[in-house]
């Protein structure tokens, strides 16, 4: 295979990284949030500190 077809797999898998973390911001559930995951974490970023 030439080395054009590694870069256009390479550029689509890129692109729907892309376009699913975006949906994956831009849902619904993903802006109602979980407390509970929150106050799970909020350890872990202290320690981190």
């Amino acid at each position: 295979m030439p080395l054009y077809g590694y870069y256009i797999m390479f550029a689509t898998i890129m692109l729907f990284a892309l376009i699913a973390t975006v949906l994956v911001g831009l849902s619904q559930k993903n802006k109602e949030g979980n407390p509970n995951y929150d106050m799970k974490t909020k350890g872990n970023w202290s320690r981190l500190t």
